[in-house]
């Protein structure tokens, strides 16, 4: 995955996250947070790789989710770990290989739906310009 569509991806992703997308949405966190499992989960329907998650984080979960692809990280959610007093002081990238089965169980349908179509919408629109 070259950087171009890293970009792309992520302003898709940015244009998607909504109170629709998951339950923690708020104008008073990073859009991404909260938004791990899902994202993950769209990003390997779209683009194939691997889930991967780090546990013993600082979140309601202690889990978060992130996809590997093309033998690189690709973490479209780490903004998250901006937000004061979810700092992380331990590897948010420990590699350990998850899947979507087990990402599922951090989200739900509605939520993974709601994104796809909204990603799928986003990411069609910023191909045309």
């Amino acid at each position: 995955m070259d950087e171009k569509l890293e970009r792309k991806i992520k302003k898709a992703l940015l244009a998607s996250w909504s109170v629709n997308t998951s339950f923690t949405f708020s104008e008073d966190t990073p859009p991404s947070y909260g938004q791990c499992a899902q994202t993950a989960i769209v990003i390997q329907d779209k683009f194939g790789g691997d889930i991967h998650k780090t546990d013993g984080l600082n979140l309601v979960s202690g889990l978060h989710f992130y996809n590997f692809i093309d033998g690189k990280v690709c973490d479209f959610t780490v903004e998250q770990f901006d937000f004061p007093g979810l700092e992380q002081d331990c590897e948010i990238h420990k590699g350990i290989m998850s899947n979507r089965q087990e990402a599922m169980n951090y989200t739900n349908q509605t939520h993974v739906s709601n994104l796809s179509y909204a990603f799928n919408e986003a990411f069609a629109k910023y191909d045309k310009g």
